[in-house]
């Protein structure tokens, strides 16, 4: 999905539960996916959209509405959980496919000898120094993500 349909979807969103004074805005994080702002803000890493399908991005928009809809100590507790799901939403702490948002969007790799991925991260001088695969005892190292898509 585009970034203006995406914007059009979650103002959408925002305006059918009542957060017409709020404003929608794109972040460039590439380690959260969305954020609520009691500032009158809901953000939005603008890397997400490009992978995301039309249900994941709802979801995301409905979690992050919940949290608008109410007052900020209620995190993701019970009250939360029961209206993020009576708004359409799945209750859940955390996004099911955060780890495909990681590797889609972080810039580098960190990867073993034999060319296995172990991890994702944003930083070139992420320290490997003393760190080996368990799988193969071999030294890791940081190389450009090769999964990026965004």
């Amino acid at each position: 999905m585009d970034l203006a349909t995406a914007q059009s979807k979650a103002r959408e969103l925002m305006d059918a539960h009542g957060l017409e004074d709020w404003k929608f805005q794109w972040s460039r994080t590439r380690t959260e996916i969305a954020a609520c702002s009691y500032d009158r803000i809901i953000y939005m890493s603008k890397y997400y959209p490009g992978f995301a399908s039309d249900s994941e991005f709802r979801l995301v928009m409905l979690h992050e509405i919940a949290h608008a809809l109410l007052p900020m100590e209620h995190g993701h507790d019970d009250v939360w959980k029961e209206l993020c799901i009576r708004i359409g939403g799945d209750g859940k702490r955390l996004v099911h496919h955060s780890d495909k948002f990681q590797e889609a969007a972080s810039l580098y790799a960190v990867v073993c000898a034999e060319g296995e991925i172990l991890d994702y991260c944003n930083s070139k001088s992420w320290s490997t120094k003393g760190k080996y695969c368990a799988e193969h005892h071999k030294p890791v190292k940081v190389t450009p993500n090769p999964n990026r898509v965004v």
